[in-house]
């Protein structure tokens, strides 16, 4: 970790050195004091996702994928298997997440960052559920394993008690499945579930998409044309083409 810490604060001095910018200059422009700059340029300061968000802006380059790539060897590995993964969820080609599985433990292995360490893990278990579920047909030994991995890292998480937690979005992710599970016994709860979703994402984000496609889902086995359509175009910000395959989805199940 040290020495990822270090590569990374060594970058970011060689950044503004070449930009001219003096630690009282960003710190004038960003908002962020001079010691917490001199605490991230000397190593000795972990940096925080809203610190890399505004160096980002006066750096004029992304911090935050810069400082992933120094926590994990090979992080461009990891961001083409994650969107391999998304590409067989979406063809529902679930007999064919195995592989994507073990890329990951191998990755997994490289990684010098308790974070990128954890969020793997939790991927693989989601995965891991996904086939139990759509492979195997075994949805008791997917909810177990989801709850497993949202407790990992949220230790207080109950799947009926979940409103006053903090999720990250992987998290999210996590409890939506395990309403999906619960759908046909809990009519109610997965109602619920989706729109918590809903309402703590932000509407440009993938789970936003998913949460307002089962809501509207949810909201068509009622015959609520309303509702359904509210969620159709509540999701600004989003790419023309996941609006097509979600409106076209809607229309097919219709």
């Amino acid at each position: 970790m040290e020495a990822s810490m270090e590569l990374f604060s060594k970058t970011i001095q060689h950044i503004r050195h070449q930009l001219n910018y003096s630690q009282a200059t960003v710190a004038e422009h960003t908002g962020i004091s001079l010691g917490t700059l001199r605490g991230l340029e000397n190593g000795k300061v972990m940096p925080r996702l809203d610190t890399l968000k505004l160096l980002s802006s006066i750096y004029k380059c992304n911090l935050i994928e810069m400082y992933a790539s120094c926590l994990i060897e090979n992080y461009q590995a990891l961001l083409e298997t994650y969107n391999r993964i998304e590409t067989k969820m979406a063809l529902q080609k679930f007999d064919q997440l195995d592989s994507e599985i073990y890329q990951l433990e191998r990755l997994q292995q490289q990684s010098n960052s308790d974070y990128f360490t954890t969020q793997i893990a939790q991927r693989i278990v989601f995965l891991t559920a996904v086939i139990h579920k759509e492979v195997k047909k075994q949805p008791r030994k997917a909810l177990h394993k989801l709850v497993k991995a949202i407790k990992s890292t949220t230790p207080g998480f109950s799947s009926i008690a979940y409103r006053d937690l903090y999720y990250s979005d992987l998290e999210k992710r996590l409890l939506m499945t395990i309403g999906l599970l619960h759908a046909n016994e809990k009519k109610w709860y997965i109602s619920d579930l989706l729109y918590f979703i809903y309402k703590t994402t932000t509407s440009s984000s993938s789970l936003h998409i998913k949460a307002c496609y089962h809501l509207a889902l949810d909201h068509l086995k009622f015959q609520r044309y309303q509702n359904v359509l509210q969620y159709i175009y509540r999701r600004k910000g989003t790419s023309k083409v996941a609006k097509r395959d979600f409106e076209l989805k809607l229309l097919w199940v219709s």
